[in-house]
C-alpha cells in the first residue's frame, strides 16, 4: 500500500509559498500493495486567508500525489527544466539513433512527436506518440505518452530550482507493457552555467515483473551566452532494479557534447535546435549516439 502522510500544523500568517512547499511530509510504500493513497491529515488555512489555499497548496499537494503514485522509462535524450512558464505552448519532435560495430546495439531509433501546454504557474502537461526502431527490426509506433510537469520550488527563488514530472506510457500493442515513469527534477545556475539533474524511476505496468523499479539518471550543463549558438555536454545513465543494481559493466552510461540553437520568428514565437553526440561509456552502451531535439514555441 502507499501511504502520503501529511503532518501540517497551521500555516503562518505569512510565507504561504514555502509553506505549502513543505506539505508533503512523508511517503512510504509497502511491497504488498501499490494502488492505494491514503492521506492521513490536512488542516485547511485561517478563514480570511482561504482565497490563498488552492494556488499556494496546489502544486504541493500534486507533487505529492506524484511522488507516491511514480513508478520509474528508458533514457529518451532529453534533460527537463523543473521550471513552469503560463501560457506557453510548443511542438517538439525529438529522437535519437544509435550506432556501434556489434550488430546488437547498432541502428535503434526512438522518435518521439510531442504537444505541451503551460496550463498555470506550476502545471505544464504534455501529450506525444513514439516511434521505436530496434537493431534488427523496422521503425514501428511504440504508444501514446501523457507528461506533467509540476513546479515545486523554481525560477530561482531558491538555492535550487525542483520540480516533479510523471509520465504514463500507453504500449500500442497490447503484448508490451505500459510504462509509468517518474523524476525528481532540479536546476542550478552558477554563474554562467545552467545545470540541470534529472533522477528517473521508471517501472513498467502488466510486464513479467511489476516491481522491478529501475533507476536512470540525466545530465546537463549548458554554456549561457549571448551568441544565437551555445555549446554544453550532457551525460545519461541507466543503473538496471534499484534492488538489484547491475555491474557496471551491464549498466549504460553515455557523455558527450551538445549544440544549441534558437531562430526568433516573431516577438512571442521561435524555433529551437539541440544536436548532440553521445560516447559510450560501457561494454553495454552503443559506441555513439546522435540526438536531437527541434522545438517551435509560442508564448501566449
Amino acid at each position: 500500500m502507499i501511504r502520503v502522510r501529511f503532518f501540517i500544523a497551521r500555516p503562518p500568517q505569512s510565507g504561504y509559498r514555502a509553506w505549502a512547499e513543505d506539505v508533503a511530509g512523508a511517503v512510504t510504500q509497502s511491497k504488498d500493495r501499490r494502488d492505494e493513497l491514503t492521506i492521513r491529515h490536512i488542516r485547511r488555512p485561517p478563514a480570511h486567508r482561504a482565497a490563498a489555499w488552492p494556488r499556494a497548496a496546489g502544486p504541493a499537494l500534486v507533487a505529492a500525489g506524484l511522488l507516491a503514485l511514480a513508478g520509474a522509462a528508458h533514457a529518451k535524450h532529453k534533460v527537463y527544466s523543473p521550471n513552469v512558464t503560463k501560457g506557453e505552448f510548443a511542438l517538439e519532435a525529438r529522437g535519437h539513433a544509435d550506432f556501434d560495430d556489434e550488430g546488437s546495439k547498432d541502428g535503434g531509433q526512438k522518435h518521439v512527436y510531442e504537444v505541451e501546454y503551460a496550463v498555470t504557474e506550476w502545471w505544464n502537461t504534455a501529450l506525444f506518440g513514439k516511434l521505436k526502431k530496434s537493431p534488427d527490426g523496422a521503425l514501428r509506433y511504440d504508444g501514446t505518452a501523457w507528461e506533467n510537469i509540476i513546479e515545486v520550488a523554481g525560477h530561482g527563488k531558491y538555492w535550487i530550482d525542483f520540480g516533479l514530472y510523471l509520465e504514463f506510457a500507453k504500449a500500442d500493442d497490447d503484448d508490451d507493457p505500459n510504462e509509468l515513469e517518474g523524476k525528481l527534477l532540479f536546476e542550478k545556475l552558477v554563474g554562467p552555467l545552467r545545470n540541470r539533474l534529472n533522477v528517473t524511476f521508471e517501472e513498467e505496468l502488466g510486464g513479467e515483473d511489476e516491481s522491478a523499479t529501475k533507476l536512470e539518471y540525466a545530465w546537463q550543463t549548458k554554456w549561457r551566452t549571448a551568441t544565437p549558438v551555445q555549446v554544453g555536454f550532457e551525460a545519461f545513465g541507466e543503473f538496471g532494479e534499484i534492488r538489484d543494481i547491475l555491474p557496471l559493466d551491464e549498466q549504460e552510461h553515455q557523455l558527450g557534447p551538445v549544440l544549441w540553437g534558437e531562430l526568433e520568428v516573431t516577438e512571442r514565437s521561435k524555433f529551437e535546435v539541440q544536436l548532440g553526440w553521445l560516447f559510450g561509456l560501457t561494454d553495454a552502451t552503443p559506441d555513439h549516439t546522435l540526438k536531437w531535439i527541434i522545438e517551435y514555441e509560442i508564448d501566449f
